[in-house]
């Protein structure tokens, strides 16, 4: 019986984002080249999983996917697509036309509510980021909940709004965080930052909701897979996969 092998390969270093609660430090922006993204995948990998904040940014992010797909991984799955950035549409519909790219998409929402991305300063919208959702496609979604400022209101909104997103596609898996507040982050120093319970409260209300529920993965043999060996540089969320999602 074949072995199945899979890799992460972090294809961009740096960020060119601000989010007020992320404690990343900025680096300068360098991608990995393609040569050398293929001598790390080798000639006896199955799935390979491309990774990096804001990694759908790559430059030759598209010349460097046709060039994995044209050697022996079976494989090819994308460690996020952020919302409102570079190359974040094209390279959904290239996921979605290329037959060894997982249909299985990381989307960092982190809330429902567009005040709340304000503060937040994630540099998308509600009504942009409801555009990344496809019937063909299985979803981790990130939420945060409980950050500075979040009124009861705004949670209300968070709520109804992934209501929504279950509407359009029923396989998305809301990976629920409470918010901390990390001495090194912009979101540090905000005013109005929640207490412990109602942090709590707020998470449990979406886990033990219909929301929480764990929808079957289309995808038997992509999903699962790449799951396992998923990365992500998101400092809230350093190891996503099934063990992760909504545990604390």
């Amino acid at each position: 019986m074949h072995k199945i092998t899979s890799k992460t390969i972090l294809i961009r270093h740096g960020c060119t984002k601000s989010c007020s609660y992320c404690t990343f430090d900025k680096q300068y922006i360098q991608d990995e080249s393609i040569e050398n993204i293929l001598t790390l995948v080798g000639n006896d990998c199955d799935i390979v999983q491309l990774s990096g904040i804001n990694m759908n940014e790559y430059e030759k992010l598209f010349e460097l996917i046709d060039t994995i797909t044209k050697t022996n991984v079976r494989v090819i799955n994308i460690d996020h697509i952020i919302p409102s950035t570079k190359h974040s549409y094209q390279l959904l519909n290239t996921v979605l036309q290329n037959s060894k790219m997982s249909k299985y998409i990381n989307l960092p929402l982190q809330s429902g509510c567009n005040e709340t991305l304000k503060r937040m300063n994630v540099g998308h919208t509600i009504e942009e980021a409801i555009t990344y959702i496809r019937p063909e496609f299985d979803y981790t979604i990130n939420v945060i909940v409980g950050f500075p400022g979040e009124t009861d209101e705004e949670f209300e909104e968070t709520f109804e709004f992934l209501k929504k997103l279950k509407q359009i596609n029923n396989n998305i898996i809301y990976a629920v965080k409470e918010y901390i507040p990390y001495k090194k982050s912009k979101s540090y120093h905000l005013p109005n930052q929640i207490n412990n319970e109602i942090k709590r409260q707020r998470y449990l209300r979406i886990k033990t909701s219909e929301l929480g529920r764990m929808p079957e993965p289309r995808y038997d043999y992509v999903f699962p897979a790449c799951l396992q060996t998923s990365i992500s540089f998101d400092p809230w969320y350093p190891n996503v996969g099934p063990k992760k999602w909504g545990d604390k």
